[in-house]
């Protein structure tokens, strides 16, 4: 009976637990459908909100493009280029200043005029040479170089460009910030009511005007350099044979050799004397010390001399003493008869 109990208890248990895994695989089950169906309203739904994402992206495209098309048009408007040109021009002519002054009349019924002018000459040469420059505008500056190469040969030419354009419109555009700053300062000075501020708005006040005047200075010379042209002339005349120069024959007389020839024995003179005054001055300035070492070398000279004289005398004593030594141990030689013959 108690065996009966038992596998009755086992099996009410093994029961309960197949009922409670029953219950939860289908609390499981029921969880996972709504989530599934959450999941597809979330799907279908989000079409809806996607679609008004991308109109929204649409509308900034469109934004965009329109920016696009109006910095495109802004790019596309007629911008003035601000160029400056200038030439440089060397010619060589028989008549030099007939030649300049066709030139110069070129450019003064063209709208040009000459700035600076320059004409050397030596002595030996009537013709000379020019070196000038000439303002003129920079439409009319290719014709000016083509007139100026009929007038005279051309040795060399060249025409440079250079493109302020950024720099000019960058002037322009910082002045116009700088007035309408300017403007402002001046409305706050008015209204400024202690003497701190008015201090301050009067030294701001006072830089841009400097500023202002300094753009504005910029801002006309690069109008000048734009409107004219530069253009650096020099004329030669033309070297050898036809060039209009007289050729002299020069020669010295016999005056000029007279005088350069006394000229120069004279400075050679002049050189010896000035280097004998000039060791007569170096012996005179170190004159003390000459003295000291001519007392030096007089004691020295003297001291060798007095030495000699000792040593001299020692010799001579030591020969004696020698030669009495000697007839000291041979009295009799003196004595022998000599043998005559």
């Amino acid at each position: 009976m108690k065996q009966l109990k038992g596998r009755g208890y086992m099996t009410l248990i093994f029961s309960l637990l197949a009922v409670f895994i029953l219950l939860m695989s289908a609390c499981s089950s029921s969880t996972t459908d709504k989530s599934n169906q959450s999941y597809n309203s979330t799907v279908q739904s989000s079409p809806t909100e996607g679609e008004g994402f991308y109109e929204d992206n649409n509308e900034d495209i469109i934004t965009d493009s329109d920016s696009q098309e109006t910095t495109e048009q802004t790019g596309n408007q007629a911008v003035e280029r601000k160029i400056i040109k200038n030439a440089n021009l060397y010619l060589q002519a028989d008549d030099v200043l007939q030649a300049y002054q066709k030139i110069l009349n070129y450019a003064k019924q063209n709208g040009g005029y000459e700035t600076s002018y320059s004409f050397s000459q030596s002595q030996n040469n009537s013709n000379g040479f020019i070196s000038a420059e000439i303002k003129i505008a920079p439409d009319k500056l290719d014709a000016f170089m083509t007139f100026a190469g009929d007038c005279a040969k051309v040795i060399s030419s060249n025409i440079t460009s250079d493109d302020i354009t950024a720099s000019y419109y960058d002037y322009q555009t910082r002045l116009e910030t700088m007035e309408k700053s300017l403007d402002r300062y001046y409305t706050l000075l008015e209204t400024a009511d202690n003497t701190d501020s008015i201090i301050a708005i009067q030294s701001q006040i006072d830089s841009l005007t400097l500023e202002i005047e300094s753009l504005k200075g910029q801002i006309k010379l690069y109008d000048s350099l734009v409107e004219q042209s530069t253009v650096q002339i020099e004329i030669r005349p033309t070297a050898g044979i036809g060039s209009g120069e007289n050729v002299q024959w020069n020669s010295l007389s016999f005056d000029d050799i007279t005088k350069l020839s006394s000229n120069g024995f004279m400075t050679v003179i002049n050189g010896i004397w000035s280097v004998l005054q000039w060791i007569l001055i170096v012996i005179i300035s170190i004159s003390p010390l000459l003295i000291i070492a001519a007392i030096v070398i007089v004691i020295i000279i003297i001291i060798v001399k007095r030495n000699k004289k000792k040593r001299s005398k020692q010799l001579i004593n030591e020969n004696n003493q020698d030669s009495n030594k000697i007839i000291e141990n041979n009295p009799n030689e003196d004595n022998k008869p000599v043998d005559k013959k």
